[in-house]
């Protein structure tokens, strides 16, 4: 799963093999710490204007799935055989959303990244601005995996990923006209960088998948208030380059060895490292280091923390450092 430098295969393989130098470059612990900047919660439209293009001049289209309800940008055939990413058709929700997803379907041993992909992932991005009559979008993150080595984690999915995607029309009574630019990465031996573009209508006469959504949006971090587990308190230490974040969890049962603890820290000028994970019978005890982007600093703000764990229990989500731990 780490970058290394080594050839790809296929017929344009000095090109991808270029791509492959620059993507692992670009997914280094230091280009990276931003990268979960644009992790959850609902976005106004007006804010994907400020997404950039991160891989404007060396990313390659990937080639959508037949049938499905987009239009490439370009198409690159070579990557074909290793992911193919498509629009599901929804349903209007009560609320007067509208439910789609975005489906990745990955070849054998290849994965893709989470929100917060890990020190050596590369973040996804989702530019909508030539979208019609999006207001918001939420995006619903299925609980992710961590893959390869202590110490040089990968975070995301393998296999197949359906990411449901809730749209908030600007105008109830006009249909969304959905357009997104996607970048993302997948990664096995190597980094990838990938772009496609996908673009649907919600008045689209195409069948529902609302099955599969519904089956992702059921793989969610439960709330903490949902699951046995409780909050034994978080505390924030200042240090001379940033904050030591220091959670404390108690599980209902053994959580089991193989604990992930993701802190998250959205739309702050700073990124997170993680620094140790420690269970003690049922008590998970999670550190990491917040650091601030140049050298001005920032009032790390407590109630913006996001802390998920990942568990032989399941995974959940906890907002928010009390200050009590």
């Amino acid at each position: 799963m780490h970058c290394q430098d080594r050839a790809l295969w296929g017929p344009e393989a000095v090109r991808r093999s270029l791509l492959v130098k620059i993507a692992c470059q670009m997914a280094s612990p230091d280009h990276n710490r931003g990268g979960f900047a644009f992790g959850r919660g609902r976005f106004p439209h007006a804010r994907f204007g400020a997404v950039a293009a991160l891989f404007m001049a060396v990313s390659s289209a990937v080639l959508p799935s037949a049938g499905a309800a987009t239009n490439a940008i370009e198409t690159d055939a070579g990557l074909a055989d290793i992911v193919r990413v498509d629009v599901l058709h929804g349903w209007r929700t009560l609320v007067g959303s509208h439910m789609a997803a975005v489906r990745f379907r990955l070849a054998e041993e290849w994965k893709t990244y989470w929100r917060q992909p890990g020190v050596n992932g590369i973040s996804p991005r989702f530019d909508m601005r030539q979208s019609r009559n999006l207001d918001v979008m939420e995006i619903h993150w299925p609980a992710p995996r961590a893959f390869g080595p202590v110490g040089n984690r990968v975070i995301g999915y393998e296999d197949e990923l359906v990411l449901p995607l809730e749209l908030f029309p600007a105008d109830g009574n006009t249909e969304i006209s959905f357009d997104m630019r996607l970048d993302f990465g997948v990664c096995r031996d190597v980094c990838i960088p990938v772009t496609t573009h996908l673009r649907y209508s919600t008045s689209s006469p195409l069948r529902s998948h609302r099955q599969l959504i519904e089956s992702a949006l059921g793989q969610l971090p439960d709330p903490l208030d949902r699951t046995g587990f409780s909050d034994l308190g978080c505390g924030i230490e200042k240090q001379e380059h940033g904050f030591l974040v220091t959670a404390r969890i108690r599980a209902p049962d053994d959580p089991g060895r193989e604990v992930e603890a993701l802190f998250e820290l959205p739309g702050a000028p700073a990124w997170i490292e993680p620094y140790a994970v420690e269970v003690d019978g049922s008590v998970i005890t999670a550190k990491a280091r917040v650091r601030p982007f140049g050298t001005d600093g920032f009032i790390l703000d407590r109630s913006r923390l996001l802390l998920t764990l990942l568990t032989g229990l399941g995974a959940v989500e906890i907002p928010g450092c009390d200050g009590q731990g």
